[in-house]
């Protein structure tokens, strides 16, 4: 069968995200989509505004590989996407990308045999504003301290804080407190200060790609982080 252009259109964004924070195996499914990194550290979750597929569920594995596809293919006349369904009709098994003088097959994992949670069970507490003033600073922290993490403190403002291996310190400040969420009970927590070490890369990643995002820490630290109109989770560093 033949996509169309919304449907590719958003696989093609699902992609574009995925690949963005280094997850290499996506499902999207019907009013879901989620995906797990293989260090259980990052991944992609949503179940709002997920439009429905011609086929039931989708498992898309070598992410990289399908984007630089899509790269090709997208900018020639002509372009479809055309894509085969197992004998139930269940699940994609593969696409296949065409545009003018050019066909481009890619095979689509199974999506029962690719692990994502499907609730995320950390609690919202904390909502942050981040700004480009403060990507700034934290892009030139990551470069210049010899460090794979940071870690985010909020005690008489919120900072990110880089240590390198002589225990040398780059903390820059980027908000002046933070707004606490309510919970089902409509209970606020009862202490605005956490501190919570995650991989620097991750959130450099993010924090270019919407730099005015405002973004949600739960009440075990997991990130939850808008991208793309979807929600990127990072799991805090114990």
């Amino acid at each position: 069968m033949k996509l169309d252009k919304d449907t590719i259109d958003y696989i093609f964004n699902v992609v574009k995200t995925g690949d963005i924070v280094n997850v290499d195996n996506i499902i999207i499914e019907p009013n879901m989509v989620r995906s797990m990194d293989e260090a259980r550290t990052v991944g992609l979750f949503t179940n709002e505004n997920v439009p429905d597929m011609p086929f039931n569920s989708i498992g898309i594995t070598r992410i990289h590989d399908l984007l630089a596809r899509f790269s090709i293919a997208m900018k020639r006349d002509d372009f479809t996407i055309e894509v085969t369904t197992d004998p139930d009709g269940v699940y994609a098994t593969k696409l296949v990308l065409k545009a003018s003088k050019l066909k481009i097959d890619y095979r689509c994992g199974e999506p029962g045999k690719i692990a994502a949670p499907k609730v995320l069970h950390d609690v919202e507490c904390f909502r942050l504003q981040l700004t480009e003033d403060a990507v700034d600073l934290y892009q030139k922290g990551n470069s210049a301290m010899s460090t794979d993490e940071v870690s985010m403190v909020s005690n008489d403002g919120v900072s990110f804080e880089f240590t390198d291996l002589n225990h040398d310190i780059y903390k820059c400040n980027f908000a002046d407190t933070v707004v606490p969420i309510p919970n089902d009970e409509g209970k606020v927590p009862s202490s605005l200060k956490f501190a919570h070490r995650y991989p620097a890369k991750t959130l450099m990643s993010l924090f270019k790609n919407n730099p005015t995002a405002e973004f949600t820490i739960g009440q075990k630290g997991m990130m939850r982080f808008p991208l793309n109109d979807m929600t990127v989770f990072v799991l805090p560093r114990v």
